[in-house]
């Protein structure tokens, strides 16, 4: 079965958008260096039931050895130590097979 990674951020109050675009631009491009990444999706929240969380990002894998692959890839991490987890005030991560 196929997992639908899904991470929903808090941006800090002095981060600008650009920054955030930055962030979820260098998420999207993992697929060009992470095998198995598929239909990479992200956005700003619109709502006022967001609990505050302001963005949120998607990446479907084909299974869950994949999903550890991307997990532990260097890029990866990478990318959430240096990029996201700086800007972000808090963050939740939802895995679940479809």
């Amino acid at each position: 079965m196929a997992i639908l990674h899904t991470i929903i951020f808090k941006a800090k109050a002095d981060v600008k958008q650009e920054e955030v675009e930055k962030v979820l631009k260098a998420l999207g491009d993992l697929g060009k260096v992470i095998p198995n990444l598929s239909n990479y999706k992200c956005g700003t929240n619109f709502s006022d039931r967001s609990k505050g969380f302001t963005h949120s990002f998607q990446v479907e894998v084909p299974d869950k050895d994949a999903l550890q692959v991307y997990q532990v890839h260097p890029e990866h991490v990478r990318v959430r130590d240096t990029m996201l987890k700086p800007i972000a005030e808090d963050l939740l991560c939802i895995d679940y097979e479809f």
